[in-house]
């Protein structure tokens, strides 16, 4: 009882602090009368109690990969479903859980061999505490921290059959599993009653186990991989309810640093950067129902840039890799 209380009470004290126009009690997501929506990059900086889902479709090319002696580009398309809910427990403190999967595979017979398929799955729990709101001039700014857990298995077939074995299912399949923690800031500042722009800083630090089968050794290898990455996002919406038209328009930024460690025997560090742009169409004639559509392209995934062995020794690299994904979005909100 006591620990519930240091807990609680120091939250209530803050929120009272750091909302100056408490007394006027704004819409949650709300600021000088210009009302945001969800990114697809990056979580807003609003206190919400809502669920909502997200689903699509998504396609990688690696570009100029070599196989059976010709260059070709390799595709994988698949299914992607999120699920998120939100609790807002006094005025400025909330919980929030996140669930998602993605089924993956080679779109031909030249990528399935080189890429097989991939079935993630994975979970989030979290909580947002804001830090100050000031809705008459438009500004909020919270943070966000969570951690999760996700499994992995990637369906492989290449290695299997450089190696002369028999395929069965479970050489063919490699598990996974990765933990994650994270935490961010998010910002929010009015510029027009039809205008808004949305920022978040996010570190995250992300270790994966990994047990691949080694066609070269002919069984199986213990893999780590520790990956430390710095994200910084941007939406900027434009809503046309002022002017009558129940529609808004959201386009989107993302610049993503990582820094990944692995380890199989030996140690390897990379490091690469990775952008990605978004662009979103919403339904926003009522406040508690947001619906829309929305576009993401990855940009320059060198975790996915594939090598391998020329005929004269030498090392040779795939084309930068990029991924385009289509969503729709559903949510209510309380």
């Amino acid at each position: 009882m006591r620990l519930t209380l240091l807990l609680v009470l120091p939250l209530m004290l803050l929120c009272s602090v750091a909302r100056a126009d408490w007394f006027l009690a704004p819409e949650s997501r709300t600021l000088a009368t210009h009302r945001y929506l969800p990114p697809l990059l990056a979580e807003g900086a609003f206190i919400t109690t809502h669920f909502g889902t997200r689903q699509g479709i998504t396609s990688l090319r690696i570009p100029d990969v070599v196989t059976r002696g010709r260059k070709r580009d390799l595709r994988a398309t698949g299914f992607t479903q999120a699920f998120d809910v939100g609790v807002k427990l006094y005025e400025c403190v909330g919980l929030f859980a996140t669930a998602s999967g993605t089924v993956k595979a080679g779109l031909d017979a030249s990528s399935a061999f080189e890429l097989g398929a991939v079935l993630d799955a994975g979970f989030q729990l979290g909580g947002v505490v804001r830090l100050f709101r000031f809705a008459q001039i438009g500004s909020e700014l919270s943070v966000r921290f969570a951690g999760g857990l996700a499994t992995e298995s990637e369906l492989q077939v290449k290695p299997i059959v450089e190696a002369a074995q028999e395929a069965n299912l479970a050489l063919l399949v490699t598990p996974g599993r990765n933990r994650q923690l994270l935490g961010s800031f998010h910002f929010a500042q009015t510029i027009l009653p039809s205008l808004g722009l949305q920022t978040a800083v996010t570190l995250r630090g992300t270790r994966s186990t990994l047990r691949p089968f080694s066609a070269s050794d002919a069984r199986r290898q213990d893999e780590t991989r520790d990956d430390f990455a710095v994200e910084l996002a941007l939406a900027l919406s434009f809503d046309a309810a002022s002017f009558g038209v129940p529609l808004a328009l959201m386009p989107e930024y993302q610049l993503t640093r990582e820094s990944l460690t692995v380890r199989n025997g030996a140690k390897l560090e990379l490091d690469y950067r990775t952008q990605r742009l978004g662009a979103g169409l919403y339904y926003t004639g009522r406040d508690d129902l947001i619906l829309g559509a929305g576009v993401l392209a990855a940009l320059n995934l060198e975790q996915d840039r594939l090598q391998w062995s020329a005929a004269d020794g030498s090392r040779q690299r795939s084309g930068s890799p990029s991924e385009v994904r289509a969503h729709f979005t559903f949510r209510y909100v309380w």
